[in-house]
């Protein structure tokens, strides 16, 4: 029995519901090739869209977007929380954070690797079993994407004090010779970070999460790609409502010290950005 965070979640990555644009697939199974990938994808379509459809549900009322009915979708949500209307993004913008714009930046990619699985998934002929595959894949990675987000920012805030003290325990001196090598290629010197080894052995991230909070490409996490995915992760889960049925975000924002250096918690002083 899925529980209520799972059960949400489920439908993110591959659901069709969005307004006035809901996707159907009728794939004959006794056509392709391969009869159980087929039977297993078309499973997965339908059990996806009912998900979705009770996680949009559940995300419009809070968010005033009931009055749309109920064709809202997971794209409808996320440009939602991407527009004006949200009452975080004017808050957030008002302390002057500059993980605001940045996490919007995240909350868009997740959009657009949302909206190519769909896209790919409309392009799909029955009897391609390896494109049948591919987009599976593709579905279960922003599926555990999504689905890892509650469970990490739990962790964290049992292990650490915020998210300066996570990166001070963590980060990994950069020696001379790699920083006239990051010089030389023309990569900006962000000081220390955290190399992708410790932050998937120590905060558990996956490397599909890593590569999506690491912005610069360099393989390693900064200071401000670290606090804007746990913005972006502490946003959407209670946007969303993934989390449990106690999440704080307002709690998890002063972990995240969104609000300035030592504003949130002492331990926020710890470190700062380099934008």
């Amino acid at each position: 029995m899925l529980n209520r965070a799972s059960k949400f979640a489920l439908g993110v990555a591959f659901c069709i519901c969005s307004v006035g644009n809901a996707i159907k697939m009728d794939i004959k199974i006794h056509d392709t090739p391969n009869t159980k990938a087929a039977a297993d994808y078309q499973s997965d379509l339908m059990q996806l869209e009912n998900a979705c459809q009770e996680m949009a549900h559940a995300a419009a009322e809070p968010l005033g977007l009931d009055i749309l009915g109920p064709g809202v979708g997971f794209l409808d949500i996320l440009d939602f929380v991407q527009g004006e209307k949200a009452a975080w993004v004017g808050k957030c913008h008002e302390t002057g954070s500059p993980s605001c714009a940045k996490t919007l930046a995240l909350i868009k990619k997740i959009m657009d690797r949302y909206t190519f699985i769909i896209s790919q998934k409309n392009k799909l002929e029955p009897e391609n079993v390896q494109q049948m595959k591919n987009i599976g894949e593709m579905s279960r990675l922003l599926l555990a994407e999504i689905q890892g987000w509650s469970p990490f920012l739990e962790r964290i805030q049992s292990e650490y004090k915020s998210v300066a003290d996570i990166f001070v325990q963590l980060k990994t001196p950069w020696t001379r010779p790699a920083k006239e090598w990051e010089k030389r290629n023309g990569i900006e010197d962000h000081g220390d970070e955290i190399t992708e080894d410790d932050a998937a052995s120590h905060l558990q991230l996956t490397k599909h999460s890593l590569h999506l909070a690491d912005t610069n490409g360099n393989d390693k996490l900064s200071y401000a790609e670290l606090q804007d995915y746990i913005h972006m992760a502490l946003e959407l889960v209670g946007i969303l409502q993934t989390g449990p049925s106690d999440f704080d975000s307002v709690n998890v924002r002063e972990f995240d010290c969104i609000h300035g250096e030592g504003e949130s918690r002492p331990s926020c002083s710890w470190a700062s950005r380099k934008d």
